[in-house]
């Protein structure tokens, strides 16, 4: 599905042409003029996952042939979309004291052992998202998965793979849930 939208779909004038490829299939294109500086980003913040969820919702599937690819066990892609699970965390898997890796050998261990779950309970299945909630800093969709109709950071949860981290539009209303402490 191909959605273009110009000055006149927002009532403003543009010059300037954006294009994506949000998923395979999925393009959609803004014209934006230097003439509205004033323009907030909370307009483009708003609406483009409004764009990106009404235009191409039949596109943020992942089918058998379409397969899941996990980074680790709350984060990975579907297609081109890059995507993490909302208000859930998961043990880290990179390197003891890398930057962004876990914190002890424990919780790296206890992250691969996440990322095999969610792949095996995603391998060869239909994955669809079922809320979105924007992008986060690093501009992935955050965003509630489902497999076969189960909510897969639930699944996650049961299993205790993952760990609650509840947010509210980006801003964490809890401490990071720390994996090297036993609970």
């Amino acid at each position: 599905m191909k959605l273009y939208i110009d000055s006149s779909t927002l009532g403003l004038q543009f010059q300037r042409k954006w294009q994506m490829d949000l998923a395979k299939g999925c393009h959609y294109s803004i014209r934006i003029n230097r003439k509205h500086r004033e323009l907030p980003m909370i307009v483009f913040s708003v609406f483009v996952p409004f764009i990106f969820l009404t235009a191409c919702g039949e596109s943020l599937s992942a089918t058998p042939k379409q397969n899941i690819y996990w980074s680790d066990g709350d984060s990975g892609r579907i297609g081109s979309v890059k995507f993490r699970l909302a208000n859930v965390d998961a043990p880290e898997t990179g390197g003891v004291g890398a930057r962004g890796g876990a914190k002890c050998e424990t919780e790296r261990k206890l992250g691969f052992d996440a990322k095999a779950y969610m792949v095996k309970i995603s391998r060869n299945k239909a994955v669809s998202i079922s809320t979105s909630y924007g992008e986060d800093r690093y501009g992935r969709l955050v965003a509630d998965l489902e497999v076969d109709g189960k909510d897969v950071a639930m699944l996650g949860l049961e299993a205790g793979h993952l760990r609650l981290w509840p947010h509210d539009n980006g801003r964490a209303l809890a401490p990071k849930p720390d994996w090297c402490v036993k609970q």
